[in-house]
């Protein structure tokens, strides 16, 4: 080869490779910065994280700056190892965790900014480097909501129903009453002598005679206040009863069950039984509550609760079932409503005024009826033989719903009458009780009443 073509090549190899080491390190993008941590609010000693990275030139230094009004609090400032020169070794991603301490920091309630500073090894700005800035925004707020008990006695039974008058701040997002682990939300009610009040209905458990029972209100912030209240629960003991299931009872029965569960087919009628009789049980009461899972937020109900007329109960609320097929135990199950027995076919009034929002078949309770009273107070209606209203349709208190029927579970004609405070069955004996709903709900709302005015003197 021409010792000159030779020259030329070396020359234009030697001139590319300084103008891609040149161009490589007066790369012009800045480090990008991840935020690791996604929240408005601080209210407690937390680590917040964010991601740094430069695959151009390498990180050079992170800095880390608290900012609010006047206070400037630097909290951390760290030059990473690396090279301007070859950069082989240059670090490319970073993952700071920030410890955040309120107190430690000095900081006070309020908006902060975090300002997050991160420079790499470029050439650029007289070998500097490029810089990147992030400027997250939080809000300090560690002040719970303002949480107060209105009504005062307040007399419960176990498997009943509790009703709480209270009040709280604006800024709760989730309010209401915490009974063990089974949240009850709070709603509205106008009262112009107590603009922040609310009120909630909650279902006392039949099978815990001393659950813990508390008011609770949370803020956006996470912050929670929560407040005891004085009651006084009274234990109930239920009763215990025992069902023969004869093979007429399953033959008639099970074959309804197959369009719904496949693996019925080829079953014993026992194993069909207890499938039925605990999982779809179950299933069914999934579906329940998820209905009952919202409500309206005004009360659409007045007086006691009727039910239906003529009829003699004939099983009641939380008995315990012990069920016996050939002589011999085989389940036990408790029974989450009362049973109203009249003539076959008798006409079933809606209990109370409200909105029908369920109309259908539901497994072992077959053609149901449920109804929103408002404020999370539910009535059920199960066994019907056919019905009169539509879901979605308002009702009002006496007005006829459907018939008595045998469907489901069901061995005859009867009505399965249920109440429900958010999907949690309670005893209706209560309210079919115009005295108990007098002494635990009326009374207790007249507090939102203002006060009558006194008549002056010149009056009097």
């Amino acid at each position: 080869m021409n010792k000159r073509i030779l020259l030329l090549v070396v020359i234009l190899s030697l001139t590319f490779a300084l103008i891609w080491f040149w161009i490589r390190k007066l790369e012009s993008e800045g480090p990008k910065i991840i935020q690791g941590t996604k929240t408005k609010f601080l209210n407690k000693p937390q680590v917040l994280n964010f991601e740094i990275e430069d695959r151009g030139s390498g990180l050079r230094s992170i800095q880390v700056t608290v900012v609010q009004r006047d206070l400037q609090n630097e909290i951390l400032n760290e030059e990473l190892p690396g090279s301007l020169l070859w950069g082989k070794k240059n670090i490319i991603r970073r993952t700071i965790q920030i410890p955040f301490d309120p107190a430690a920091m000095k900081v006070k309630e309020g908006p902060l900014t975090l300002v997050i500073v991160a420079r790499d090894y470029s050439w650029r700005n007289k070998l500097t480097g490029n810089i990147s800035l992030l400027e997250q925004s939080f809000i300090l707020d560690r002040i719970p909501p303002n949480l107060s008990c209105l009504s005062t006695q307040h007399y419960l039974n176990q498997g009943g129903t509790g009703f709480v008058v209270y009040q709280t701040s604006d800024d709760s997002i989730k309010d209401g009453v915490l009974v063990d682990n089974a949240f009850y939300p709070g709603f509205p009610v106008k009262a112009a002598n107590y603009p922040q009040a609310r009120v909630v209905y909650f279902a006392l458990p039949y099978d815990q005679p001393a659950p813990k029972i508390e008011l609770i209100s949370r803020d956006e912030a996470g912050n929670e206040a929560r407040v005891s209240f004085y009651y006084l629960l009274k234990k109930k003991k239920f009763r215990q009863d025992s069902l023969t299931i004869s093979d007429d009872f399953l033959q008639r029965k099970i074959p309804q069950f197959f369009s719904m569960d496949d693996t019925l087919s080829g079953m014993s009628l026992t194993d069909a039984f207890l499938r039925i009789n605990n999982y779809w049980r179950d299933q069914n009461h999934r579906q329940i509550r998820e209905i009952c899972r919202k409500s309206q937020p005004e009360s659409l109900w007045e007086g006691r609760f009727l039910r239906l007329p003529d009829a003699e109960p004939s099983a009641l609320f939380a008995d315990h079932r012990i069920y016996l097929y050939g002589g011999k135990h085989i389940d036990e199950q408790t029974h989450l409503g009362v049973d109203l027995a009249s003539l076959a076919h008798s006409p079933v009034p809606a209990a109370n005024s409200g909105l029908v929002i369920y109309q259908g078949d539901l497994g072992i309770y077959g053609k149901t009826i449920i109804i929103d009273h408002g404020q999370n107070v539910f009535s059920m209606y199960s066994h019907l033989s056919n019905f009169s209203v539509s879901c979605g349709q308002k009702v009002t208190r006496g007005q006829k719903i459907g018939t008595t029927g045998d469907t489901g579970w069901a061995g005859g004609d009867h009505l399965h009458f249920s109440m429900l405070i958010g999907g949690t069955f309670v005893n209706p004996i209560e309210w079919w009780d115009e005295h108990w709903i007098r002494d635990n709900i009326k009374l207790k709302l007249e507090i939102l009443a203002p006060p009558q005015q006194q008549p002056s003197a010149s009056k009097q």
